[in-house]
């Protein structure tokens, strides 16, 4: 079920699109949903709308878990590097 706003003139609205948008998720995939939320979009930023664009989202990983890749690496070797780094940094930022 869609989340309510407050400032929602139209909430059955919002939930119909909310709910298409689910659907083609669903049928035909992340690819085809962010063509359609990417057209309308455009196309208003083309008749001269103004439309609010924050650069910075929430982390969401692109690549679902299922669908990684193995890395073919040196996974104890990668683990150590890893470590060192972080002890560098928080090295740094102590005698900072």
């Amino acid at each position: 079920m869609a989340a309510t706003f407050p400032d929602d003139i139209d909430p059955l609205e919002t939930r119909e699109w909310t709910e298409a948008l689910e659907s083609v998720l669903d049928a035909e995939g992340a690819e085809r949903a962010h063509f359609l939320l990417d057209t309308p979009v455009e196309r208003t930023r083309r008749r001269g709308a103004y439309l609010p664009f924050d650069a910075t989202t929430a982390y969401v990983n692109t690549i679902p878990v299922g669908k990684e890749k193995k890395s073919p690496g040196n996974h104890e070797m990668e683990h150590r590097i890893r470590s060192i780094n972080r002890w560098n940094a928080a090295a740094m930022v102590l005698r900072a």
